[in-house]
């Protein structure tokens, strides 16, 4: 989350986003982190994505809950909202609609699984870290066995399916088992 924290990631991924380039402080001083992160957070609310508890502070002194707040924000607005979007005859969904969408996927996605993952949010029914390795599973069950990792704690399932993730589909860590409250397995709440 380090990269995160001045800025210029913040940014670049806009420039992306929006096709235009945009103007940042280059001083390294926490004034110049503090205005990039804030041009960035300016950017991200006239297009619509929702910044509710997300100050520029809270970016520059690398926060991980509102650093982690911000980024799923941006996937909603821009990935899923957009792919639902075209889904829909309805241009105007709103973001609790996509995450009512995205989270019914996912529970469609581990149908077979119901026993070990009970997938109810997209809070604390990641925790223990069956969920991840469920759709990992679901998309090439040969990498491992499910039934393996029931009796595993939270951050060994965790690391397991961000390493999987890593190693066989590219796809980068960007959650640490540290990122996630520490909780006893769903099972026994």
């Amino acid at each position: 989350m380090e990269e995160i924290r001045d800025g210029h990631v913040l940014l670049s991924l806009l420039e992306v986003l929006l096709g235009k380039t945009l103007r940042r402080e280059k001083g390294r001083m926490r004034v110049h982190k503090l205005n990039n992160v804030t041009t960035a957070l300016k950017l991200l609310e006239e297009n619509r994505v929702k910044l509710v508890g997300i100050s520029n502070y809270d970016i520059v002194d690398g926060k991980s809950t509102p650093i982690l707040g911000l980024i799923w924000s941006i996937i909603l607005r821009f990935q899923v909202q957009g792919v639902m979007t075209e889904n829909e005859s309805d241009t105007t969904v709103k973001d609790f609609q996509v995450e009512k969408k995205l989270l019914s996927w996912c529970q469609t996605s581990l149908d077979g699984y119901e026993d070990a993952v009970k997938l109810k949010d997209f809070t604390s029914s990641w925790r223990d870290g069956l969920a991840f390795n469920a759709i990992i599973h679901t998309h090439n069950s040969e990498l491992f066995r499910f039934e393996s990792l029931l009796e595993n704690d939270n951050r060994t399932n965790l690391d397991h399916a961000f390493n999987v993730a890593n190693e066989e589909f590219s796809v980068p860590k960007l959650l640490d088992p540290a990122d996630f409250p520490h909780s006893p397995p769903l099972s026994s709440q």
